[in-house]
């Protein structure tokens, strides 16, 4: 859980050099891919922010799941 609060924070961090401190762009991941593919710099924060979001879902879900979802299913069979 840790590391997804870090990558969030890092995900505004990344999002704040593209909309406040447009001096240090270039150090951006997105920047930077931008650059090399010449995809969109927003796309590739919008890609980031949804794995972000996608792993949080998934760690939350395996750490508290919820009443009536399947949830991981662990074989106790050897």
């Amino acid at each position: 859980m840790a590391l997804l609060a870090g990558a969030v924070r890092d995900w505004f961090n990344v999002l704040s050099v593209h909309t406040r401190r447009r001096r240090s762009l270039q150090s951006s991941d997105a920047y930077i891919l931008y650059q090399r593919t010449g995809v969109p710099s927003a796309l590739w924060l919008a890609a980031f922010a949804a794995v972000i979001a996608a792993s949080a879902a998934a760690a939350l879900w395996l750490a508290f799941p919820a009443a009536g979802w399947a949830g991981p299913v662990w074989s106790g069979a050897g």
